[in-house]
């Protein structure tokens, strides 16, 4: 398995099992508490809507280069549900779950594989030296595209998960629970991701299309 640069697993603390990553730090308005949950059989931070966690500073990864992967729940999944902000909060830009879609908004890419809501489900997302964007779920590529406008790139000291920006103000996020956040200072291939999903839980996929994006 290729070695991760911080892995968070949420075993009542918000550190970095692995290297000299900082400590997570709880962000917004609602709260999080640490459990575990019968349905992954493993520790997991819960969070309320309106809550989330934050990487500050960013440095352990390089924000050009990176693989990114979470494992996680969302409760709903109705409209633009935010998964990672790469702007401190400032632009609407970002991952997202979108009507269960996985989405990278304002590119309108279209995935695949549904999400369920109350699921948990592994999302992977990369960005290579030439500014191309891969997502994942489950290991299955879902999307793909340029980031000419820097879009996913990590500009600023701190990245945001499940927490909305100030631009919709709250209206897109989703209470729920994550089980580890992991991230890599290099993009990830194909095979790697793959074979990561094969050590996660697995999730029941839907067959029924997912809508285009809005």
């Amino acid at each position: 398995m290729p070695a991760a640069a911080a892995d968070y697993r949420f075993q009542g603390s918000l550190g970095s099992r692995v290297g000299a990553a900082p400590d997570l730090v709880e962000i917004g308005e609602g709260t999080i508490a640490f459990s575990d949950e019968g349905m992954i059989g493993r520790a997991v931070l819960s969070f309320a809507r309106g809550s989330g966690l934050s990487l500050t500073p960013t440095g352990v990864i390089d924000g050009t280069e990176y693989t990114i992967e979470v494992l996680f729940r969302f409760d709903r999944l109705n409209g633009y549900r935010k998964i990672i902000d790469f702007k401190d909060g400032s632009y609407d830009d970002g991952l997202y779950v979108f009507y269960g879609c996985l989405n990278f908004y304002p590119r309108h890419m279209r995935s695949s594989i549904p999400i369920e809501a109350d699921s948990y489900v592994q999302v992977v997302l990369t960005r290579d030296a030439s500014a191309r964007v891969v997502g994942y779920v489950d290991g299955i590529r879902q999307f793909a595209f340029r980031d000419t406008a820097a879009l996913a790139e990590i500009a600023s000291e701190s990245l945001r998960f499940f927490v909305d920006d100030s631009v919709t103000e709250g209206v897109e996020s989703s209470s729920g629970a994550v089980s580890q956040i992991r991230l890599y200072d290099r993009p990830l291939t194909a095979n790697e991701v793959a074979a990561l999903a094969c050590a996660e839980i697995r999730v029941p996929l839907a067959t029924h299309p997912c809508p285009d994006p809005r």
